[in-house]
C-alpha cells in the first residue's frame, strides 16, 4: 500500500486553507493512505472536508517572528522533524511550506524518505535582498544544500523557468504543476454580456501601491481626455491609506475600511464586465497569482499588465482576456473593449469556466502523479 505524509510546518487556523485543502485532495487521489501533520487549528478546518483516506496527527507549530522566537522555532522544528520521521516510516513526505529551518532539519534527519517541498510562497526571497535576521534570508543556502532525495514542487512552468535561471543547480530538482483551485460557485449563464452601452471594469480587493493600483488614475485621465464615458472604472474593496486619492477617479461601492459582507462584495463584482489587474511587470516571477482564480470563479475576463506568470497562464489557457506590455498599451486596449461583441465576450466567460475546471485538484492530481513517476507521461 502506497502511503504519504503531508506536513504543514507554518500555518495556523485558516492560513493557507484553500491551498492545503486542494493539495490534500490531490495527494489523497495519488496515494492509498495519507497522513496530514500540522497544527490543531489547521486540522480542525481541514476536517470539515470529506477526505476518505486521510488521517490527521496534531503537532505543535511555532512560527514566531521575533529573533528569540526564531531560535525557539528552530529548536522546536528539530523536535517536530524527529516526530515526523517516526510517523513517516520511510514513506514519501510532502512539506507544504519551504521554511529554511524546516529544509535544514529535513536534510539532516530524513535521509531515507523522498522529500517534496511545495513552494507556494517564499521563493521571491531567492532574489530579494533582506536582513540576515529575516527568516527567508537563508532560503537560497538551504536550497543549495538540498539532499539527494529532495525535490521542489512549484506552481507553474514560468516559476520553474525563472528559478532555474536564478539557481541553475536546481535544474533537475524541480517539478512544476499549476496552482490547484477548487470552487463551489456555479457560473451558469450569469455573465452574459448585456450591451455595449456601458462597460464596467474594476480592480478587486485591497488597493495598494504594490498592486499597482495608483495606475488607475492614469487610466481614468486617459479615458476622460478621449471622452470615453461609456467605460466605467471601479474599485471593489478597501483602499490603503496612501491610496485614498484614487477615490476621486473610480466608482467605489464600498467607501469604508470595515469588513465587507461577502454577499454584498460578490453582488458588486457580478456587475463588472472585466477584472483589471495592474500589478507591475516584475511581479509573480516566483509565485502564482491567486487573483487570477478570483476572476475565473466569477466568470470575468481579465484585462492586465503582462508579467511572467500571467503570460504563462494566458498562453496555456488562451481566450481568458487581454494582456498588455505597459500601462500605455493597456489604456489603448481599453478603448477597444466596446468593439468586443457578445459572442466574443461570452466565449471568454466560457474559457474562464474551462480554465477553472482544468486547475481543479482532481485534474491536477493526474498531472502530479505522472511527474512523481507513478505513470508514464
Amino acid at each position: 500500500m502506497k502511503r504519504a505524509v503531508v506536513y504543514e510546518p507554518w500555518a495556523k487556523g485558516l492560513v493557507h486553507g484553500q491551498f492545503l485543502k486542494c493539495f490534500l485532495i490531490m495527494i489523497s487521489e495519488i496515494y492509498d493512505e495519507v497522513i496530514f501533520v500540522g497544527d490543531d487549528s489547521v486540522i480542525i478546518e481541514l476536517k470539515k472536508n470529506d477526505f476518505k483516506n486521510v488521517s490527521f496527527k496534531s503537532m505543535s507549530i511555532v512560527n514566531c517572528e521575533t529573533l528569540k522566537g526564531k531560535f525557539t522555532s528552530l529548536l522546536k522544528e528539530k523536535k517536530n522533524i524527529k516526530l515526523l520521521k517516526n510517523i513517516s516510516n520511510n514513506n514519501d513526505i510532502f512539506i507544504t511550506c519551504g521554511i529554511p529551518y524546516t529544509i535544514y532539519w529535513c536534510n539532516k534527519l530524513l535521509k531515507a524518505n523522498k522529500l517534496y517541498y511545495v513552494m507556494h510562497g517564499g521563493l521571491e526571497y531567492v532574489e530579494k535582498k533582506i536582513s540576515p535576521i529575516k527568516l527567508y534570508y537563508y532560503l537560497k543556502k538551504q536550497l543549495n544544500n538540498l539532499s539527494e532525495n529532495s525535490k521542489l514542487i512549484v506552481l507553474g512552468d514560468s516559476i520553474k523557468d525563472n528559478l532555474t535561471k536564478k539557481l541553475e543547480f536546481l535544474k533537475d530538482k524541480i517539478i512544476s504543476i499549476d496552482h490547484p483551485y477548487l470552487s463551489s460557485d456555479s457560473f451558469e449563464d450569469k455573465n452574459e454580456k448585456k450591451s455595449n452601452n456601458s462597460i464596467k471594469i474594476g480592480t478587486i480587493g485591497v488597493a495598494t501601491l504594490e498592486k499597482g493600483n495608483m495606475d488607475i488614475i492614469d487610466i481614468s485621465k486617459f479615458l476622460k481626455q478621449r471622452k470615453f464615458d461609456n467605460i466605467e472604472l471601479y474599485h471593489i474593496g478597501k483602499i490603503n491609506a496612501e491610496l485614498q486619492i484614487i477615490k476621486n477617479y473610480v466608482h467605489l461601492p464600498f467607501d469604508s475600511q470595515d469588513l465587507i459582507e461577502s454577499s454584498s462584495f460578490n453582488e458588486e463584482i457580478h456587475k463588472l464586465d472585466y477584472f483589471l489587474f495592474l500589478y507591475p511587470s516584475s511581479n509573480y516571477k516566483y509565485t502564482a497569482s491567486g487573483a487570477l482564480f478570483d476572476a475565473f470563479v466569477h466568470g470575468k475576463p481579465i484585462v492586465a499588465i503582462k508579467n511572467d506568470f500571467f503570460e504563462y497562464f494566458f498562453n496555456k489557457y488562451p481566450g481568458i482576456g487581454f494582456l498588455y506590455d505597459s500601462i500605455e498599451d493597456l489604456c489603448a486596449g481599453i478603448l477597444k473593449l466596446p468593439q468586443v461583441d457578445s459572442f466574443e465576450y461570452n466565449n471568454m466567460v466560457k474559457m474562464c469556466k474551462i480554465t477553472l475546471q482544468n486547475v481543479s485538484p482532481h485534474v491536477l492530481a493526474e498531472t502530479l502523479k505522472c511527474k512523481l513517476g507513478e505513470n508514464k507521461c
